[in-house]
């Protein structure tokens, strides 16, 4: 057994040795998912970037996305990446950075320390919901396969959190829930806690796209209860349950 494990990881080493410089865009031509799509590769297997990267179903492209491998985790058969991210439109700015780990013989990808900030604008426009602010998610630890999500462990940060349509309603304080999976899916619960407005956010994302929010509205100020009311009528234990469900499209 160790003369195998010897011998696999000679192969690894020398394989790695003789692509490391090649032009990434040689290894990867024609063999990118369907749901993924570059503008542009450069650089190498050990560095590079990719330009106007779109995952579906992701609703907005990364303008650029960078890499850096890490030399020693050839010895461990788990190809190890720093990785980097940018995007930005109209809506905002997002980024992100973090370790990349794959396992080449479970099939499993894992990201591990990941401090990813988002603009509301972009993440709340697919649900036509009308809110500005930032998110900030600290990922721990997350694992994906094929299938979806396996784990994760993380934390996500709502600040300045605003609707564009209540223009009265001042930004609600600093906001902190966790991070899930369960059966493939991530799952975001997010408690609301303001002398503003009190809800409760839970947030479904599938493998393939497929969204539920449901979202529970109590404890209002009362212009904000006067406009739910007007909207969607009364509810007779004074807590609003809002449902959506749907697809990301990009």
């Amino acid at each position: 057994m160790k003369l195998l494990l010897a011998a696999i990881l000679l192969a690894s080493v020398s394989l790695f040795a003789a692509i490391q410089h090649l032009p990434v865009n040689m290894l990867v031509q024609g063999r990118l998912p369907e749901r993924i799509q570059v503008d542009t590769i450069e650089g190498t297997l050990t560095q590079g970037n990719m330009q106007e990267l779109q995952i579906s179903p992701l609703p907005w492209p990364m303008q650029i996305v960078g890499w850096e491998f890490q030399p020693a985790s050839i010895f461990t058969l788990q190809p190890t990446f720093d990785i980097y991210g940018r995007s930005w439109n109209k809506d905002g700015n997002s980024s992100l950075s973090g370790d990349l780990r794959y396992d080449v013989f479970n099939q499993l990808a894992t990201l591990s320390q990941v401090d990813m900030k988002l603009e509301l604008a972009q993440l709340a426009k697919p649900f036509h919901l009308p809110i500005t602010g930032k998110m900030v998610i600290a990922l721990e630890s997350s694992s994906l396969n094929e299938d979806g999500c396996q784990s994760a462990q993380g934390t996500v940060t709502l600040n300045q959190l605003h609707s564009t349509r209540l223009h009265w309603l001042t930004p609600l304080s600093p906001q902190a829930g966790t991070l899930s999976c369960d059966n493939g899916n991530l799952i975001v619960k997010l408690p609301l806690r303001d002398p503003q407005v009190n809800a409760s956010i839970n947030l479904t994302l599938s493998p393939q796209g497929e969204y539920q929010l449901a979202l529970d509205l109590w404890g209002m100020e009362k212009r904000l209860h006067s406009t739910l009311t007007n909207a969607i009528g009364s509810e007779p234990d004074g807590v609003f349950n809002l449902n959506y469900a749907g697809e990301l499209f990009y």
